[in-house]
Order: C-alpha cells, then structure tokens, then sequence
C-alpha cells in the first residue's frame, strides 16, 4: 500500500536508532508543550470535553510516525478540523446526549480517515489543486472570524445557543453582552494580552537568539515566547482557582478521567449509525481540507524532498480510522506546532512518536492538573492562534493586481460567513470556477501590426527589427494593405468560439471601409487545443468569408493543434491553410495537399516546409 520506505524507517536505518532518538527528543519536548494547551482547547472548539483533545494526541501521531513521510509534520488537533469538526455536527440538527456528540465526533473521524485513504489509493493527491490560493485565504479569514465568536461564550461567560448559520451566533453573541462575567472576561482579556505581548515580543527579538548570547532575561523572555500557550494555560490556571476561592463564578474543565481510556467500537451507538450517512460529504470536504493543510505546511519545510502526496493521505487517514477507536477527534498537520518542529531540528517522524508517548505519560499521571484550567484561557488561546489566520494584505494585495482574484476572495469570505464553513468553501470553489471559465469564455483577441523594435543580441550589440505585436499597445504599427492579422490568446472551445467567430467578423466588416479585405490571418501561437466546437466555427467561418471574396489563413500553429487540423480535413473533408509565420501567411497564396513516406495527407504551403515542427 505505501509505495515508499517512511523517513522513521530510512532515517533510522541510515543514522542509526541512537543518533535518530538525539535528533528528535528536543523537537518533540518542544511540540509537547504546545500540543498539550492547544489540543485541550480545540477539543472545546470540536464540541467535547478538552480531555479528548489529549486523546486525539496519543494513537493518531504514533501511527503518523509510521506511516507518515515528513520528517517536520507535527499531526493533532488543529483549529479548523474542530472548526469543522463542529459544524458537520451541529448541522445534523436536534437535541442530543454528550455521550451521543461525542460517539458523532468519533465517527467522523473515522470516515475522514476512510476518505483520505481512499484519496491516497486513488492517486488524487493533487486534488487540492482545485482549492485556490484566493479561496482558502477568504475561508480561512472568514474561519477565523467564526471561529472567535464561537469562543466569545467562554471569553463573556455567556451561553449562546447553538445555530445554523455563523451570523447568527454573531448576532447571539453581541445580544448577549448586558449579561457578561467579569471574572471570566478578565481571564480572557489577560490571557489575550500575554499571549500577544510574548508573540509580539518574538517577532521583534527572537531571531537575535541566532546571533550569539543575549543574558540571562533575553534566555527567559524567549522561553516564555516559545512556550506562551502553556505559559497562559498554567497562569490563568492559577487566576481562576484564586477566583473561585474568593466566590467568584469561573467555568474551569473540572475533573476529567485518569488514565488512558479504553479501544470503543464506534458503531455500537444506534443513533451513530443511522446519522451516518449524513456525514459522509462532511467527511470528505473535512479530509481535503486536512490534507490541504497538512501538505501545505510540510511542504514549507520538505528540505529533503521526502513528502509524497499519495502516501501522506494514506497516513492521515490512518491515524484517524486508528485514532476514532481511541476516542479521537479528527486530526491534521498543524501550522505553528510543524514551525515549532522543524525550527527544533527534527528531520523523522521519531519526534511525533516521542510527542505521543508524552502525552500518554500526562493522561497517566498529571491529568488532575488540568482540573482548574479555566475555559476562557483556552478560548483565548484559540483566539490569537486563530488571529494570524485573517490576513488583510492579501485582500490588499489582490484589490491591487487583479479584481478578479479580489471578487474570489471577497466571495467565499462573505459566503462562509453568511452560510457556513462547508458551503462557504463550496460557494468559493465554485465561484473560482465560474470566474475562470469567464477568462475562458471572453478570451484576449488582438489585432497585429508590424512595429521596429530594437533587440539585444548575444554579442550585447543592439539593432533594429520588424516584430509583429498588439496594435492596441503600439498604436504605431502597421499591416500590409487589404490584410486582416489577428492573434487569439485562448484556446479555442465551444464557450469563447462564438466570441471568436463575431470578433473575426466585425474587424472584418470595420477593416473593409477602408477597402476590400483578401486574407485574414489568424495567429494560433497561444492555442493549445481546438474542440469540436471550435472547428465547425472556423469552418463555418472560413465559408462565408471566401464568399465574400476573402480567406482565411492560420500561422504559428502548435504541433497537437496542427494535428488536429489533419484528423479534421480527413474527417470532415475540410481544408484549412496552415503557414510557418506571419510572414509566409502573407506571401502564400495557396496551399496543396501531398503524401509523406508513410503515406498520412498534410498540409504545406507552396514553397515552405510547413510540415516540419
């Protein structure tokens, strides 16, 4: 099933077990304390209690570390598989137990892993590609967006109902302001303010950490940024015990099982299995965009060139369906903990194994120190993890090169918000692939003119030279009399042929005032293929201009399209005239039809090799 040896296997192999382990051990400690904060609170975020969270980073980065090709990918929960973790469920509609949510959330995370290996033994790793750069930076500031008001009820000590739309917990939330707790608020605000003042202080200072000894502070300063969740989950921790010692109302997670719970069978839920169904497109959307995360961000740092598509789907979804029967939450590869990671020196899958067994060893024994963890210090730190996803100047950015980009953008930041993270990414998606089959639809047409140019040759002497280029840019340019010169920037199929077909014939009828038009020659440099459709066009075109005491002629024609152009007249018993340039275009007056060696019909023109690529 894996076409590859894994880079724990390789590595280990070529290193040695001993030199591998060194390597890994101060990577893994480092992710281990981000992974600890952070897996409690996007356990909140999916819906179910935070110990979940520590589950899901047990048996799922032990199978990534088998399976898994990169050597940097720090696999667990990560915010916008909870993000959309709790919106397959949430959408399911009606009241249900905790018990039943949290057997929903399993199951999810088992027919996530289902579609992700089945992508991986499809060999449709790259389908991600249909999620555009534009698409995923509205759905990811649009996520993050939705995924702070979803966490506006812990930060205000609040309840909001639970709605279909994210507007509407918008509107919940801000209705809901009168009835604020300032205890919990408090907790929230500080959180929030250390967590940005240690990463504002890293993006100044950190890297100074490379030039050499910077004293005693500077060492602890830098630790308390390394480690600022952890930091704020232990101070807020300590701030809310205080509180509810002095009376105060404080929402803390409270008491959670020790131990490592026992393998369940997902199934055995009757109401499990009759909602399945409904999770199964969820499920799938939920795998993409895992994948697309896990990949993107381990391409960042794939030095190595180890990272294989195919086999990575096949290793998330592993570590999903393995991970479901040990009351997993639907994991992925993680931005900031994979930075952590990689910056720490890991180069094996080793160090995620090391992670996992840490966390094992926590649920063991340290597990009743989180019993004071307040929920509004985990809900601010996803709000500032999730912060650095909205990104402004690339809303800036797209405004300024390209519109169309900037619609996409807008589209699927508004459509996630108004309708939700899956039909939001679906609007984008869509959208994206309206707007290029737009561009597609009303392709760039240009009229050549012949311009003197000056040109640089290899010996770095100048002169001067006749090139044909777009009259519209050099207004200058000139074209022999009674000679139409077009160039189509498009390939040429059934949505832009019409266009093609009234463009041809309008400069046809506007170059006519000036005299009687004998030839229009139509550049194909930038065409790639021609459909159907677009052949009966030009066929049906190259008629009624010869009956207008004209004819059309073709240049610069690639080798498949010229090929094309042979299967049709065969076919179709049509002749189309093909010339070597622009120039032969001109000066040929006709075309005649021979035999090569073995024996296929091509077109040349008289006194050319047009035949020959």
């Amino acid at each position: 099933m894996l076409r590859r040896v894994s880079p724990l296997v390789r590595l280990t192999q070529e290193r040695g077990l001993l030199q591998a382990t060194k390597e890994a051990f101060v990577p893994a400690l480092a992710v281990l304390f981000m992974l600890v904060p952070q897996s409690l609170a996007y356990a909140v975020l999916a819906g179910v209690p935070p110990i979940y969270g520590l589950y899901s980073s047990t048996v799922p980065l032990l199978v990534y570390s088998l399976f898994g090709t990169s050597g940097q990918v720090a696999i667990g929960p990560v915010a916008m598989m909870s993000l959309l973790t709790a919106g397959a469920i949430e959408n399911l509609g009606g009241a249900r137990a905790e018990a039943d949510t949290i057997y929903l959330v399993h199951a999810l995370a088992f027919l996530v892993g289902v579609s992700s290996i089945l992508l991986g033994l499809l060999r449709l790793g790259g389908i991600t590609q249909l999620l555009s750069h534009e698409v995923l930076g509205g759905f990811t500031a649009a996520a993050a967006v939705i995924i702070s008001f979803s966490q506006m009820k812990y930060v205000l000590g609040v309840k909001v109902a639970s709605h279909h739309y994210p507007v509407e917990t918008i509107v919940d939330v801000l209705s809901q302001l009168p009835n604020t707790n300032f205890s919990e608020l408090g907790i929230a605000l500080v959180s929030m303010m250390v967590l940005l003042g240690l990463k504002w202080w890293k993006a100044k200072y950190g890297k100074q950490a490379e030039t050499g000894k910077k004293g005693k502070m500077f060492a602890i300063m830098l630790a308390l940024s390394k480690f600022s969740a952890l930091i704020v989950v232990a101070g807020s921790s300590l701030l809310a015990a205080g509180l509810l010692s002095a009376g105060s109302t404080v929402r803390v997670v409270g008491e959670q099982p020790a131990g490592i719970p026992a393998p369940i069978f997902i199934f055995s839920n009757a109401r499990v299995l009759s909602t399945l169904p409904e999770l199964i497109l969820p499920a799938l959307m939920i795998s993409l965009i895992g994948f697309a995360e896990t990949y993107a961000v381990g391409k960042v740092y794939d030095q190595e060139g180890t990272i294989v598509p195919n086999q990575e789907l096949l290793a998330i979804g592993l570590s999903n369906v393995l991970g479901s029967f040990f009351n997993a939450i639907p994991v992925a590869g993680s931005f900031g903990r994979t930075a952590v990671n990689a910056s720490s020196g890991s180069k094996t899958p080793l160090s995620g194994l090391f992670s996992g067994l840490g966390v094992v060893l926590i649920l063991l024994l340290l597990s009743p120190i989180i019993v004071y963890v307040p929920y509004s210090g985990l809900a601010a730190v996803i709000i500032v993890a999730v912060s650095g996803l909205i990104k402004i100047d690339v809303f800036k950015q797209a405004w300024r090169v390209n519109r169309g980009d900037f619609s996409v953008l807008v589209t699927s930041f508004i459509g996630t918000l108004a309708l939700g993270v899956e039909l939001g990414l679906a609007c984008g998606t869509v959208f994206s692939i309206l707007m290029i089959i737009h561009d597609s639809a009303t392709p760039n047409i240009a009229s050549l003119g012949q311009v003197s140019l000056v040109e640089k040759s290899s010996s770095k002497s100048e002169g001067r030279q006749l090139q044909w280029r777009d009259k519209a840019r050099y207004p200058h340019a000139t074209t022999p009399g009674g000679i139409l010169i077009l160039r189509m920037d498009r390939s040429i199929f059934f949505a832009n042929c019409s266009v093609l077909e009234v463009t041809l014939w309008n400069e046809f009828e506007k170059k006519s005032k000036d005299g009687p038009v004998t030839k229009i020659i139509l550049d194909l440099s930038a065409v790639n293929r021609i459909d159907l459709s677009g052949l009966h066009m030009l066929t049906h075109f190259e008629e009624k201009l010869r009956k207008r005491g004209g004819v059309l002629v073709f240049t610069r024609v690639k080798g498949a399209v010229r090929d094309l152009f042979d299967r049709w007249r065969l076919s179709a018993g049509t002749h189309l005239r093909v010339f070597h340039s622009i120039e032969d275009g001109i000066d040929g007056t006709d075309t005649v039809v021979i035999c090569s060696e073995n024996s296929k019909e091509i077109d040349v023109a008289i006194g050319i090799k047009d035949a020959v690529e």
